[in-house]
């Protein structure tokens, strides 16, 4: 219908469409809102089944309700909002009129902060951060509206409830304005004083591993879903919680704000907040206010002064504010931010509701062009959820065209594909360490290893045992991200490995790499196979395209009489440490030491290492060797045959060059002490161009035992018990 058509007639075709076509059950929606390039997209998608531009998705409902969840601290980023003020006109127009109510109550411009160079310095501090974030959502909610989409139910996450409450009606924009700068300012005052922590476990055994600690400053800020809570404290007390969880295998991970929100040590900004807002007065709202402080349904006259001091201070129940929404009818959440730190959460509490739902969201974060507000529509009304679809899809221009009426739906019954099946007949995006994925569109790849035929892993052990190397498992989380986000340079963040991934010479090892797709967290698990025991959680982080182009980096030059270890030794070095690397996993010719905090290993030629299989983006083994270098270091804490350093952290892993040959790299050493080593790499190839670089990667301080199982390194992991020897001199 649209073959030969020029793009007034194209467009003529699709307004009738949404206004004579009922929407089916199965929708497809194209985001672009260029008729020129609607022919060639749908055709790239009858031919390849996926396009660019296309979301294909099924609808929970016909015009479902729709809930607008705005998303609190964590959701920042420096970049924020700038793409949408470039191609959205009611975004900017919004984003103006914050910029002079707010700019007459705190004296400084939001619309300038966003595009300052130092931007990411000010999202360090609350009283940027929150208002910057709150501009955001309301002109991303404008934005929304202009395109015809506006909310049944609103609710949010801490800060968010300020957003919520003006998007409701309970709040006018002076007001939201004068709450959002009076709450950020003032928890100013709680800068240092403490952190924040999630965990992985229900709020009752939170508070039973709190009390069984004996952490008497910490207590639960949030509770996000059954399964995720927020903690903060004192960040004493939180650091030694995170060790007291890991002796009892529960996964606690440091949040990177300075901020310990909704405590007891944020006492002080009560008398402040509740001066600044006395008088307040709020009107009745226009649509559902879910707080996130009761829990329920609340009027808006009741979000007085005394509401926002409760908004700062008491624990965030989203998980019972998002069950809430669900309970008013909502059925297709769209999160509210400039990336997505709700959609898990949400997706989780629905789930356990039993609630056939969906969850969508607003990203403009990430490299790429695309239109955050015409695929966040896309994504909605593929979903089935209520938009305006006058303003959506725009009226005809005339009679509507007569459409040609539906062909047969042709359906296949055949058997389904099971695991064995996969194994047999390849399955998609083969990867010799995650396997395949059962079809093109799954978020989950299953493989199966065994030492006895896996022999690049079989080299890999630590205390006798076979491990798969921190190296194998972010090559595993990358290359999922890699066929996730079909593009080929990725950032790894926030990568946390938790547990060891061991393989048994008698027993195979069935391996599942899987990745939200709400959230683009990916986790790497695994279980015996062929046999009932639950999955091991090993690793988990968060995938992403890369955000910035590859960047250029000059190579220190080696300074004359540099030290200088050579491979040999080091491995004879690794083995002492109870590191028994094999042939394939040696592959350091020498290490240099450039200065006190620099050192570059350099790999030895490409034809001494062996074969390389073209499907790995980072080979293991050579990234692996990589952190050799730092076995020079080992001993300069202490003399402990039985202590080595493992790695259990890597911040922040960007690929740029995937499947190149890595030739050498360069480690700088930020901290080092008798209980953990924190460095930066840079991995060049042959010509010095680099090939990816890895931030805040943390290795810790671990004592093998021969009696202690392998499989609890990651909770047995503990400071030496000793101090630096008389020589040793720890690099700052």
């Amino acid at each position: 219908t649209l073959a030969g058509r020029d793009a007034a007639r194209a467009r003529h075709v699709a307004t009738s469409v949404a206004a004579t076509r009922d929407l089916l059950p199965k929708r497809l929606v194209l985001e672009s809102d260029d008729p020129t390039s609607w022919e060639a997209t749908l055709a790239a998608f009858a031919t390849d089944g996926a396009a660019d531009g296309v979301i294909l998705d099924g609808a929970v409902g016909r015009d479902a309700p729709v809930a607008f969840a705005y998303s609190g601290n964590g959701s920042q980023w420096a970049g924020m909002g700038r793409r949408l003020h470039a191609q959205d006109a009611a975004f900017r127009a919004r984003l103006a009129e914050i910029d002079e109510r707010f700019g007459a109550v705190a004296g400084w411009s939001v619309l300038a902060a966003l595009f300052a160079d130092d931007l990411a310095d000010k999202l360090k501090r609350a009283e940027f951060a929150q208002p910057l974030l709150f501009a955001t959502q309301e002109a991303t909610t404008a934005a929304l509206a202009a395109a015809g989409v506006t909310p049944d139910v609103t609710l949010g996450h801490s800060v968010g409830e300020v957003a919520a409450a003006l998007a409701s009606g309970a709040l006018t924009l002076d007001q939201a304005c004068a709450v959002v700068h009076s709450r950020s300012l003032h928890q100013e005052i709680a800068w240092k004083a403490g952190v924040m922590a999630a965990v992985l476990v229900p709020a009752d055994e939170a508070r039973d591993l709190i009390a069984a600690g004996g952490f008497g400053g910490v207590e639960i800020a949030a509770v996000n879903s059954a399964r995720s809570i927020t903690l903060s404290g004192p960040e004493t007390e939180i650091r030694e919680l995170s060790r007291f969880a890991r002796s009892r295998r529960v996964a606690v991970r440091v949040l990177d704000i300075d901020y310990p929100f909704h405590t007891g040590l944020i006492e002080g900004v009560r008398e402040p907040l509740l001066n600044d807002l006395a008088g307040f007065r709020p009107r009745a709202t226009r649509v559902p206010f879910v707080s996130s402080v009761t829990g329920t349904v609340v009027e808006g006259a009741a979000l007085d002064a005394g509401y926002w001091w409760d908004n700062v201070r008491q624990p965030v129940l989203f998980a019972d504010a998002v069950e809430a929404a669900a309970a008013l009818g909502a059925r297709v959440f769209v999160e509210i931010g400039p990336r997505p730190v709700l959609q898990t959460y949400m997706t989780d509490v629905l789930a356990a509701a039993e609630v056939t739902s969906g969850v969508v969201n607003c990203d403009d974060h990430g490299a790429g062009e695309h239109d955050p507000i015409r695929r966040a529509l896309a994504k909605l009304v593929a979903k089935g959820g209520r938009v305006a679809r006058d303003v959506a899809f725009g009226r005809p221009n005339g009679p509507a065209v007569r459409l040609p009426t539906y062909p047969w739906q042709n359906v296949r019954f055949a058997v389904g594909v099971t695991a064995d099946g996969q194994a047999l007949y390849q399955g998609y995006d083969r990867h010799p360490l995650i396997g395949a994925r059962l079809k093109t569109q799954s978020d989950e790849w299953n493989a199966h290893l065994d030492p006895a035929v896996a022999p690049l892993i079989a080299d890999h052990k630590v205390g006798g045992r076979v491990v798969a190397p921190a190296a194998a498992l972010a090559e595993m989380a990358l290359a999922a991200g890699r066929a996730w986000l079909k593009t080929e340079a990725v950032e790894l963040s926030d990568f946390e490995i938790s547990h060891a991934l061991t393989l048994d010479a008698d027993a195979i090892a069935e391996v599942r790499t899987r990745i939200s797709a709400e959230s683009r967290t990916v986790e790497i698990l695994s279980r015996p196979r062929l046999r009932s025991e639950d999955w091991t959680l090993h690793a988990v982080g968060r995938v992403a395209p890369v955000p910035s182009a590859r960047p250029a980096v000059e190579e220190t030059v080696t300074p004359a009489g540099a030290p200088r270890a050579e491979g040999a030794g080091l491995y004879a070095l690794a083995g002492a440490y109870g590191l028994d690397f094999g042939p394939a996993f040696q592959a350091v010719s020498h290490v240099e030491r450039l200065a006190q905090d620099r050192l570059r290993v350099t790999l030895k030629p490409a034809a001494e290492r062996g074969p390389r299989d073209d499907r790995y983006g980072l080979h293991p083994a050579d990234f692996d060797a990589c952190f050799h270098g730092l076995l020079t270091l080992f001993g300069d804490a202490g003399d402990r045959p039985d202590m080595t350093y493992l790695p259990m952290r890597f911040g922040t892993l960007r690929l740029h060059a995937p499947g190149a040959t890595i030739a050498r790299a360069e480690i700088a050493i930020r901290r080092f002490s008798p209980r953990s080593i924190d460095a930066a790499f840079t991995l060049f190839d042959a010509d010095g161009a680099v090939i990816a670089t890895l931030s805040d990667a943390r290795f810790r301080a671990v004592t093998l035992a021969r009696r202690t199982p392998l499989e609890r390194l990651s909770y047995h992991a503990a400071p030496a018990l000793i101090g630096p020897g008389p020589a040793a001199a720890p690099v700052e």
